[in-house]
């Protein structure tokens, strides 16, 4: 089992369950997906780049990563619709705790300009964090590649979790488990 998971089933769940007035874990929010993206602006003139944006999130994700693309024309940027703008990969379940565990234990200690996870405008923390890592070699899996992937954008990473449909007051329960996750949080501006 992986650490993080068993962390999150038997230590947080039971630190919630008595902080909080729940009767059973089972009414307690969960993590339900984290999004990794990277948005390549010279995707406009170089549209090859995408290759290396594919390439870097599936290193570091496990995961095969998809290509996203323009929803509308902005003529002023020199975007067309469906355009290739950039890159990302949606992780749940197993790979997604994998992936916490090693972002968190191995990648943010090497991180030199983490601010921490802000809460979403509007949301002050109830469901999702986000955070800009500009760092992108200091994932393991890039800091020996980084003359194959060459000025890869900030990764964007995006953490939700899930309400349970029983539990009328787990709203308030999301900044305990963000913080119990051990995630750095601070309010954003």
């Amino acid at each position: 089992m992986n650490p993080f998971h068993q962390h999150s089933q038997e230590i947080l769940l039971t630190d919630l369950a008595l902080r909080t007035e729940v009767r059973s874990p089972y009414q307690l929010p969960e993590l339900e997906k984290g999004s990794l993206n990277l948005g390549m602006k010279d995707l406009v003139t170089d549209k090859k780049r995408i290759l290396i944006g594919l390439l870097a999130l599936e290193a570091i994700s496990g995961q095969r990563a998809k290509a996203t693309a323009s929803r509308k024309m902005v003529a002023s940027l020199k975007i067309r619709k469906e355009m290739i703008l950039g890159c990302k990969v949606t992780l749940r379940g197993r790979a997604l705790s994998t992936f916490l565990y090693r972002f968190q234990n191995l990648t943010l200690p090497r991180a030199k300009d983490f601010q921490g996870f802000s809460f979403p405008p509007g949301s002050e923390g109830k469901r999702g964090l986000s955070c800009s890592l500009k760092e992108v070699f200091s994932f393991l899996e890039l800091e020996a590649e980084d003359l194959r992937f060459p000025h890869l954008p900030p990764l964007d990473l995006t953490f939700l979790a899930k309400e349970k449909a029983n539990s009328s007051r787990s709203s308030s329960h999301f900044p305990l488990v963000w913080t119990g996750l051990g995630f750095p949080t601070r309010r954003s501006n």
